[in-house]
């Protein structure tokens, strides 16, 4: 079964609807067996109502997330350590003030990002920002 990806409205009744990808870029370094690639992509809330949305993207099981970021709005969110508890704790806190919130929740069983995006207003753009590196291997040499 294929894997979806990308930013996905979390209302049940709309059936999880993929937000509009408007813009995407993809850049990369080799050095030597490591590949640090920096993954931008571009979506829009064309739905009438604030929303809360998931990212979802697969990432390899030897990656290592070095960033992650997103933009709404004009306003720059940079990802934060914090624990568990306490992450969940303060995105709760920002949805239930109406302010726009982000959560990473880290990789799954599948290799896979999921983050949580809170607020996203009507028309408003969100441009996510993610960085990673990975070893690469040689076939056949």
């Amino acid at each position: 079964m294929a894997q979806r990806c990308g930013l996905y409205s979390c209302d049940s009744k709309k059936g999880n609807d993929c937000l509009p990808l408007i813009g995407v870029s993809c850049t990369g370094l080799l050095l030597d067996t490591i590949a640090e690639v920096e993954l931008v992509q571009l979506y829009k809330n064309t739905d009438s109502q604030p929303i809360e949305a998931v990212y979802v993207f697969p990432v390899d099981e030897e990656a290592a997330v070095s960033s992650f970021e997103a933009r709404v709005g004009g306003k720059l969110i940079k990802g934060v350590v914090k624990a568990k508890d306490e992450a969940k704790a303060d995105y709760d806190d920002a949805l239930s003030s109406g302010h726009g919130a982000y959560l990473l929740e880290g990789l799954s069983q599948s290799d896979t990002l999921s983050v949580k995006l809170g607020n996203i207003r009507p028309g408003q753009e969100v441009e996510l920002s993610l960085r990673y590196s990975t070893l690469c291997t040689i076939d056949g040499g």
